[in-house]
């Protein structure tokens, strides 16, 4: 398993070497889990952290949202057609201001914000969905369950 771990900024109040370290611990179980579709000890994930400008910008571009988000996710294999790679599932992008805040405003460490951010990108990757038309209650209760099993998991093992 491959887990590319980039930042596009210096982050405040955050070592680098803790977050690489947390993004591939949370990354790699989550793929080891294999919530959706099975384990996925060969996948490849990269994983981008950005500020909220350059996450508005993002949003803006790929989904018509004027505005900046906590995650996005870029699934490589989701179109009809030759796949890129079966291992390589795609990007995660995650805006670590969003997230110290969200972790502030719920009262939850930065690290506990970033595994919970980090668990919903990657379930995307896996095949997991909770919007598009029509929304899908059903696809939504999935999705909210492998979160919760994969974020208790986390937990059991310590890693948030």
């Amino acid at each position: 398993m491959d887990v590319l771990v980039q930042c596009h900024f210096r982050p405040v109040e955050c070592d680098l070497r803790i977050l690489r370290s947390l993004t591939r611990r949370v990354v790699g179980q989550v793929l080891l889990d294999g919530v959706g579709e099975g384990a996925r000890a060969d996948a490849e994930v990269s994983v981008l952290y950005v500020d909220d400008a350059e996450m508005r910008e993002l949003n803006e571009k790929y989904r018509g949202v004027s505005r900046s988000t906590n995650v996005l996710a870029f699934p490589m294999n989701e179109d009809p057609g030759p796949a890129i790679g079966p291992a390589l599932l795609g990007d995660v992008v995650v805006s670590l201001e969003t997230a110290k805040r969200q972790a502030r405003e719920t009262g939850c460490s930065w690290r506990h914000e970033i595994a919970v951010l980090l668990v919903h990108g990657v379930l995307h990757l896996l095949g997991q969905d909770h919007e598009g038309p029509p929304r899908n209650a059903a696809k939504t209760r999935a999705m909210r369950s492998a979160e919760a099993r994969c974020l208790r998991e986390l937990q059991s093992r310590m890693i948030v």
